[in-house]
């Protein structure tokens, strides 16, 4: 159980390193696409690494590659977009591959264990799915002239005839 918590926290790490180095390119397709290759390469290190276990400690291992891997894929797709609603999108996206991960966690102790486990990780994805909303919320709130821009891409505001 400690290798499983050590490597959460690693992917979680990964996932920050990675959303950090692409927030500083802010909207540059270049930028998306190496973040995105980079995502890849830390993803296939992770299942490398995964092959080497066995039972269901590889299991839960290539369910937390999966997960670090959707998190980084969601960051580097609302760092190009830079728009509130793509930072939610990216978090519930991070929320659910969170649950995703847990749900494999979980499966791995007894009944009443089990269900408390699932109990817990579906609260901690209904906590961060609220404060993404929350957050998008509070971003347009204070930018109006947000609201445009956090439609689907392509979108354009409509002017009042």
């Amino acid at each position: 159980m400690g290798r499983t918590v050590a490597r959460l926290l690693g992917a979680a790490l990964l996932a920050w390193t990675c959303a950090s180095h692409a927030a500083d390119a802010g909207g540059d397709k270049a930028a998306q696409r190496k973040a995105l290759q980079e995502a890849a390469v830390r993803y296939n290190h992770n299942r490398e690494d995964c092959s080497k276990l066995r039972g269901f400690e590889r299991k839960a291992c290539y369910a937390d590659a999966r997960a670090a891997y959707r998190k980084d894929e969601a960051n580097a797709v609302a760092d190009f977009r830079n728009t509130p609603r793509a930072r939610m999108d990216a978090e519930v996206l991070a929320a659910n591959a969170d649950l995703s991960a847990a749900r494999i966690h979980c499966a791995d102790k007894t009944a009443d264990l089990r269900e408390a486990c699932l109990r817990d990780a579906k609260e901690a994805q209904r906590k961060a799915v609220a404060e993404a909303v929350r957050k998008e919320r509070a971003a347009l709130a204070s930018a109006p002239h947000a609201k445009a821009e956090s439609d689907a891409p392509g979108a354009t505001a409509r002017k009042a005839p």
